[in-house]
């Protein structure tokens, strides 16, 4: 049995917050998934927000940063001073309660339609990322086979959920096909080559990387070197399965045809606008042989439907109604889309926010520009 202590919501009190909002965030992960209405309040007071009648808190007042010019935020030692500390007190119980208003959906996943392709839907709580998917014993065998930390963090669970649906849709393995896109330094290109499948892994062009600070981050691939860096595949069968090509994502080459399955994870918010995005989305199902499988993971506003970073070079967040217009497009256009479930808690965990400069073990949400945002997944196989 694996041992899975490391789950535990103890990784709540290490972040560096005011006493008093530690004392409201140990009681919250003491609470069932339905939120205690005072309890509630307590928080909302703290963060200086009004709770109205039915127990929502009010959040018009909020002022929304400009999103003109995003900068990615750095890793950096947190400031310790005390006034610094009551601030991101003060941040974090804000964000907690946009998730207690917005995060919610009345559908489980288990109640929707996945692709034809894999028929039933996976362990997957949500087409959104939540810390429920890290217990089961599937997530942490795909887990193990990245040699992903044993960390709750959105991106881990970006990999596992890509892998877990092309290998539920029988695309992974001899013969097969498959073309990733943005793949930086993540695992997927060495975890699928290794288990046979042929893989074009692309990213963009060295000087446009150094231009946008992937480089200097080390998220960026300009080669083969460092894609199999925690030796996940063999490097002779590595080195023959798997081939690197620079692709503008905006702009996906017409000779990329016939693939099996393509994917990209935390790469399609990055392009510039939400419609770029969505544009690439299509773009890559138009890449796969009729019947292949697309699985994309991207940045999700748990905040709102309607406010939203756009129009950014650095970052975009897709809202909720920019997500269901390109389902709604792709199966207008003959293919098949997993049904979205929205839902983002699964368990008091998935109430912590993690605040610049995003240092915290635990990682499920982010807070940039006064939204909150995490990870979500669609799953498109394509039709015609």
């Amino acid at each position: 049995m694996t041992d899975q202590s490391w789950l535990g919501h103890a990784t709540i009190s290490s972040v560096s917050v005011k006493h008093a909002a530690r004392a409201v965030l140990r009681r919250l992960a003491a609470q069932p998934r339905r939120i205690a209405k005072n309890l509630v309040r307590r928080a909302a007071r703290m963060a200086g927000l009004a709770v109205n009648a039915e127990g929502a808190i009010v959040l018009a007042s909020r002022a929304r940063a400009p999103a003109a010019s995003l900068p990615i935020p750095q890793a950096q030692t947190p400031a310790g001073s005390i006034a610094a500390r009551a601030l991101r007190a003060s941040e974090q119980l804000t964000y907690l309660c946009d998730i207690i208003n917005h995060g919610g959906d009345a559908r489980l996943a288990n109640e929707l339609r996945t692709v034809p392709a894999i028929g039933q839907r996976l362990y997957f709580r949500s087409s959104a990322c939540t810390a429920q998917d890290f217990r089961h014993p599937e997530f942490q065998r795909w887990r193990t086979a990245m040699a992903e930390p044993a960390r709750l963090h959105r991106k881990i669970w970006e990999h596992v959920f890509i892998a877990a649906h092309l290998e539920a849709a029988g695309v992974l393995g001899e013969g097969r096909r498959g073309i990733g896109f943005g793949v930086g330094q993540e695992p997927l290109p060495a975890a699928f080559a290794a288990r046979g499948a042929s893989i074009v892994a692309t990213d963009m062009s060295p000087d446009a990387a150094t231009a946008a600070g992937w480089i200097a981050t080390q998220q960026h691939a300009a080669g083969l070197d460092g894609l199999n860096r925690k030796g996940l595949c063999p490097d002779d069968l590595f080195r023959r399965n798997v081939t690197f090509a620079v692709c503008d994502m905006n702009r996906v080459p017409s000779r990329y045809r016939d693939f099996d399955f393509t994917w990209s994870s935390c790469s399609l918010e990055h392009l510039g606008t939400i419609q770029a995005g969505l544009d690439f989305i299509k773009a890559s199902v138009r890449a796969l042989r009729v019947g292949g499988i697309a699985v994309h993971t991207t940045e999700y506003n748990v905040s709102s439907n309607d406010d939203t970073i756009d129009n950014n070079p650095s970052l975009v967040f897709l809202r909720r109604r920019d997500i269901e217009r390109v389902v709604q497009e792709l199966r207008a256009e003959g293919h098949h889309v997993a049904d979205v479930c929205f839902d983002v808690l699964s368990e008091p965990i998935d109430l912590f926010v993690d605040l610049p400069p995003f240092v915290a073990d635990t990682h499920l949400r982010l807070a940039l520009a006064n939204f909150v945002a995490t990870s979500i997944g669609l799953v498109i196989q394509r039709g015609r």
